[in-house]
């Protein structure tokens, strides 16, 4: 049932999902579509464990992470949060182009990517400073002391953020969440 209404009356109700609703503002006919929309997610987790100690020389992983040489593989027992690790990769003095760790963020068209560090400070008595760049500037910094995660929310156009150090970090691993939202379909307006 089609009921026409001044506008200072009128009251919709949004349709149920891919239903169509139909309203009039000073007779002209309004026709509203709820949208659809897809939501994706994608997770990639990063750690050392099947790598054998020693200087790490630079390589890609298959799940887009890739590591800059100066980075070396220690063995390091450690528990932080909900994760477990045997090994960890020690960062030292980094750059963008030297000893960092490059997190993939998925989301180069929009969207989130949240990350995840797993890392604690290689000195027992004193925190360091742990950087994500999206290569040309630093985001953030965090202070690291022991076995902590660091949590960080990306919402730029890199498709690519780089994890380095000021002074001795272990990084026991890194996780990245990236979430894209696609309007599958647009609302139609008829006259």
């Amino acid at each position: 049932t089609e009921k026409k209404t001044n506008v200072t009356k009128a009251v919709f109700f949004e349709p149920v999902v891919t239903a169509k609703g139909t309203y009039y503002i000073d007779n002209v006919k309004v026709t509203a579509v709820q949208g659809r929309y897809e939501v994706v997610k994608t997770e990639n987790f990063l750690n050392f464990e099947s790598e054998t100690e020693g200087v790490l020389s630079a390589k890609t992983y298959d799940n887009g992470f890739e590591v800059k040489s100066g980075l070396e593989i220690k063995s390091s027992k450690k528990n932080i949060v909900d994760e477990s690790f045997t090994k960890a990769v020690r960062m030292n003095n980094g750059s963008t182009s030297n000893g960092a760790i490059v997190i993939p963020t998925g989301i180069s068209g929009g969207g989130l990517c949240d990350i995840q560090i797993y890392a604690g400070s290689a000195s027992s008595s004193e925190q360091r400073t742990m950087v994500i760049s999206d290569g040309s500037k630093e985001l953030t910094q965090f202070s690291v002391g022991t076995n902590n995660r660091f949590d960080y929310t990306y919402s730029g156009g890199a498709e690519k953020l780089y994890v380095y150090s000021k002074a001795g970090i272990n990084v026991y691993g890194i996780k990245a969440i990236s979430t894209t939202v696609t309007d599958t379909e647009s609302g139609e307006v008829d006259e």
